[in-house]
């Protein structure tokens, strides 16, 4: 750990909430009771599609997006804990621009807690930064989340992806548009390693899903008898 990291962690420890600067609950350091709270609160209004990848409010039987144009993943495809809006989108921040890689593991426990993941699994795996981004950042946020939800799942843990286009930003794009940026951007380097595993693909949030999909076809090729998505948040439905 690099010094200033190190006094990072001892002027802002995990005793205190990153949120609102009031005391960490210990069952979640990182948060406090109250903005823990809030993102449960939050979640469940709401519920969350996995073939489309939004969340929706509650008082729809069923997701009103997937009557409005098809749906991208398969059942049990996709699962995601919560809507990428205020505390939660706050703390997926504080983690990838704020350096706080130790929040990683409250994100874990809202995951396991709230994103109702189905299925078994062979092992875990993140999607991956450019080489390029990587060393820019020092950490991919995505790959610490996973192997923090590995852990949590007695699994282990392998980096079987690998960007090999340095894609530019997907924020602004449209959705066939994002779909085309990221086509061909990932490698399964040694493919032996996912044919016939089930495999668990661990992204921070997913908006499109064009990232994810991408993920998935690469394995899926390799010979991954399943390859599924799990994300800490996912966007919302603006229908």
């Amino acid at each position: 750990m690099k010094a200033g990291e190190r006094l990072k962690r001892f002027f802002w420890p995990t005793t205190r909430c990153v949120l609102c600067g009031g005391g960490s609950d210990r069952r979640h350091p990182g948060l406090c009771a109250e903005c823990y709270g809030e993102i449960l609160a939050r979640r469940e209004r709401l519920c969350f599609c996995g073939r489309c990848g939004r969340f929706y409010p509650g008082t729809f039987r069923e997701c009103p997006h997937c009557y409005m144009e098809p749906r991208r993943f398969p059942k049990n495809g996709l699962f995601a804990a919560v809507p990428y809006e205020d505390a939660a989108a706050a703390l997926v921040k504080k983690v990838k621009y704020g350096g706080r890689r130790d929040l990683v593991f409250a994100m874990a426990r809202l995951f396991f807690r709230l994103s109702e993941i189905d299925g078994d699994f062979d092992v875990v795996t993140a999607v991956p930064l450019h080489g390029k981004k990587q060393k820019q950042r020092g950490f991919n946020q995505s790959e610490d989340l996973a192997r923090a939800i590995a852990e949590g799942m007695d699994l282990p843990f392998e980096r079987l992806l690998r960007r090999v286009v340095d894609t530019p930003s997907q924020t602004t794009l449209p959705y066939r548009q994002r779909l085309v940026n990221v086509k061909g951007a990932f490698v399964v380097p040694e493919p032996a390693k996912a044919a016939g595993r089930r495999i668990l693909i661990v992204d921070d949030v997913v908006t499109t899903g064009a990232t994810s999909l991408e993920c998935v076809r690469a394995l899926k090729e390799a010979g991954a008898e399943r390859a599924a998505v799990g994300a800490f948040a996912a966007g919302r439905s603006q229908v």
